[in-house]
């Protein structure tokens, strides 16, 4: 230990002697160990981190899978004559809960806000193993027809609109000219799905569960496998429903299909879509550090020879090459565990950078921080980065010692020939993984020009749009949402500046809309082939145009 202080004390002094070549290649390290610190504690956040509930191995996604119906994606969501055939018949879930996306018109203090929602079924909250801040969760009884009355709000949205006040727990608040019931509110820690700021229960009418509607996918079904049962042993109960639902079902399409219910681990359904692109990142900016470690290499193999003479005369009074190669080792992880220090400051700014760029792409990007694993890391890739530039050359400066340096007017010696190609080595190993960062960099670019130039099928220039949510209440029949829309755009149409208008129920490219069996009446088609399943949007006559 006495030795290790020794050589930290002198390695502190040397470089403060050379504040120049110090201050560059600490910068150098910073930049490098900055962006892996920053990218990792993104991928902490997103892949490595647990999901904040209960036991959340046991966590998985129902999908109905159909691999017959032709789509590019087999995998669709639930129906609620499914969901209803799931609950009763399945052995291996302890909860099992469905999930809606909704928009609801919110009154809050006098103001109509639209905030987007989810309707869930009682069990959503059990399942996910979390209590609300204040209040409770939605009771069984609470999500039968006529008694779905009751909200629980987001932490954000309870701060925003209701001061945070615990007072607002059981008042009365008027949600698409119904009035609902507060009976709770979320920790700031929830936000699933992560575009909700209300949840409400989901109650299925007599017309939802019926025969007719077991083509309806259209919700989203999360469930907890029980805690003694595996993930495989849980997919093979999925099959005997599976089973037990084509038989109880002949009318319907199953068999022909090939449908199966199929479950994925709830984490790896939130990341697969980023995992491979978090992957490539963390793998630029590891090249990144590596040129960077190259680079400080050759820096500390330049100034090798004009610590010649001072590393001659530590071995001829005694210094084995073990010892000299230790001191020179300990300098450069002092110089790597600066470069850290200041690699940290670095993160913290391009984290917050990235938050905000990314939030809306990578999920949980939020919960992203320099937490105390990220830190663990940062110390660790220091250390070994230190090691990584300095221990070559180290071991080829105790090597190459010239005792010529020791005579009267030595002034050090010209650099070997193994010197020489040791810092050319290095130099084009930078080249290399730098044409390779440039190479991404390029084909990244001309990827992004490509899709530029991609013709979208239509002109977005001039064309404004707005989402509109009609109260069922007071819009209850088909008639009168068609009314009220065909004397929406005749008014918008005769604004001023206003060429043409329509509406559409999903607008393009907004990841939303719906899709369903469509049934080709010809004979040229076999019979087998009649029914396809297609997207499908509602427009008015104008959208075109």
């Amino acid at each position: 230990m006495g030795t290790w202080l020794q050589d930290v004390k002198f390695g502190l002094r040397v470089l403060a002697k050379n504040p120049g070549f110090a201050i560059v290649a600490v910068l150098t390290l910073a930049l490098g160990i900055g962006a892996n610190t920053a990218i990792f504690s993104v991928v902490d956040a997103v892949l490595l981190k647990p999901l904040p509930y209960a036991q959340p191995n046991h966590l998985v996604k129902v999908w109905g899978t159909f691999t017959g119906i032709g789509l590019p994606d087999d995998r669709n969501w639930i129906s609620a004559p499914e969901f209803q055939d799931l609950q009763t018949q399945n052995k291996c879930f302890s909860h099992i809960s469905a999930i809606n996306a909704g928009g609801f018109n919110l009154l809050i203090n006098g103001t109509p806000q639209r905030i987007l929602g989810a309707y869930v079924s009682p069990d959503f909250f059990p399942m996910l193993g979390v209590q609300p801040r204040v209040g409770r969760y939605f009771l069984p009884e609470e999500a039968k027809p006529g008694h779905e009355r009751e909200i629980l709000l987001s932490y954000g949205l309870w701060k925003r609109g209701f001061g945070g006040e615990e007072s607002v727990v059981g008042k009365q608040l008027v949600m698409n000219d119904q009035s609902y019931t507060v009976v709770g509110v979320m920790p700031s820690s929830f936000n699933f799905p992560d575009f909700a700021e209300a949840w409400v229960p989901l109650a299925f009418e007599p017309s939802d569960l019926s025969p007719n509607n077991r083509g309806n996918h259209g919700m989203e079904v999360l469930a907890r496998v029980k805690p003694e049962l595996t993930l495989a042993q849980a997919r093979e109960d999925m099959k005997a429903v599976t089973k037990a639902v084509e038989d109880q079902n002949p009318g319907y399409p199953y068999a022909r299909f090939n449908f199966e219910f199929t479950l994925t681990p709830l984490l790896q359904e939130m990341v697969s879509d980023i995992q491979k692109a978090l992957w490539i990142l963390t793998a630029a900016v590891g090249l990144v550090l590596l040129i960077a470690c190259a680079n400080v290499a050759n820096l500390l193999l330049a100034r090798a020879s004009s610590r010649d003479r001072e590393i001659a005369i530590r071995m001829a009074i005694g210094a084995s090459k073990r010892r000299v190669v230790g001191q020179l080792l300990t300098e450069s992880v002092l110089l790597a565990i600066v470069g850290g220090a200041g690699g940290l400051l670095l993160a913290y700014w391009g984290l917050q950078a990235l938050i905000n760029l990314s939030s809306t792409i990578f999920p949980r990007v939020a919960e992203a921080s320099i937490n105390s694993t990220v830190l663990v890391f940062t110390v660790l890739i220091s250390a070994v980065t230190g090691i990584i530039f300095g221990l070559a050359p180290a071991i080829q400066c105790a090597r190459g010692t010239h005792y010529e340096s020791l005579k009267e007017g030595g002034r050090g010696t010209t650099p070997g020939a193994v010197h020489q190609r040791l810092r050319h080595a290095f130099v084009i190993l930078e080249l290399a993984m730098s044409l390779m960062l440039l190479q991404g960099a390029g084909l990244l670019f001309k990827s992004f020009v490509r899709l530029q130039e991609v013709d979208g099928g239509f002109r977005p220039d001039h064309v404004l749009t707005m989402r509109i949510s009609l109260p069922q209440t007071k819009y209850s029949k088909p008639e009168q949402v068609r009314a009220f829309f065909t004397s929406l755009l005749e008014r918008v149409s005769a604004l001023p500046g206003v060429d043409k208008a329509g509406a559409i129920d999903a607008l393009p490219l907004s990841g939303s809309g719906s899709s369903g069996t469509t049934t080709i009446d010809t004979t040229e088609v076999p019979p087998d082939q009649r029914t396809p399943e297609a997207d499908r949007r509602v427009v008015t006559p104008g959208f075109f145009e």
